[in-house]
């Protein structure tokens, strides 16, 4: 792994799906929702661009984030079918970044993607990033500034690298905008709640008091290191 000071970049893949194994282009060989269909191939895409993200500073480490949110695969975490895909495609060229990685295998929405991945890299490196990176859907950038806002992090040290296109572009859109009122209304809306009840398929459970997402007030001051 290296030593803990050398590391000070988060990159982090936020998952929308399991990889069963198979091209990422086909639909079968991804758990996918009636609206992602045909959308392996951006998953895939997210995932490259975080590698090389990753390849590019040798200072940044990298973290596939999502949970057991398939009821077929109860088992089986996004995040960890992530790099399965990353090793299944030898790493995009880049197979030395399978030293600097590593699976955040809980969260169940972009916030709880986020704030569980900066616990994890402090969890792993003895301390919270000095820089965040995110490679994710071009449309969801807003809402992963709100999430950085809401949890105290700099937006100066936060960075959204957007790519690749929903099946339906309008429908996402319209989608995106009430999840990201829902979000700014509070990370604990009942809709929100509910819907993180409703991709638990596993017995991983959430660090010690994290079974809720906590108002900001009983979070570390990322914003400090």
């Amino acid at each position: 792994m290296g030593e803990a000071a050398n590391y000070d970049h988060l990159v982090l893949v936020p998952g929308h799906a399991v990889w069963i194994g198979g091209p990422p282009e086909a639909d079968t060989s991804w758990t996918l929702a009636p609206f992602q269909a045909g959308e392996g191939r951006a998953f895939a895409g997210h995932l490259r661009a975080g590698i090389e993200q990753v390849a590019a500073d040798p200072r940044a480490w990298l973290i596939t984030s999502g949970g057991c949110t398939r009821r077929e695969h109860p088992e089986r975490s996004e995040a960890h079918s992530y790099l399965e895909l990353a090793a299944d495609q030898n790493w995009f060229g880049h197979g030395a970044i399978s030293e600097r990685s590593s699976a955040e295998p809980c969260a169940r929405d972009s916030y709880e993607n986020l704030l569980l991945s900066l616990l994890a890299f402090r969890e792993l490196h003895g301390r919270l990033p000095r820089r965040v990176t995110v490679s994710g859907w071009g449309f969801k950038a807003p809402r992963f500034n709100d999430h950085a806002e809401a949890l105290g992090w700099p937006l100066t040290r936060f960075h959204y690298r957007g790519s690749g296109t929903p099946g339906d572009p309008p429908a996402a859109a319209r989608a995106e905008q009430a999840t990201r009122a829902l979000f700014r209304t509070s990370a604990n809306a009942t809709e929100l709640v509910d819907k993180r009840r409703a991709r638990s398929f596993s017995g991983r459970y959430l660090p010690a008091g994290l079974a809720r997402c906590p108002s900001r007030r009983t979070l570390p001051d990322f914003g400090a290191e």
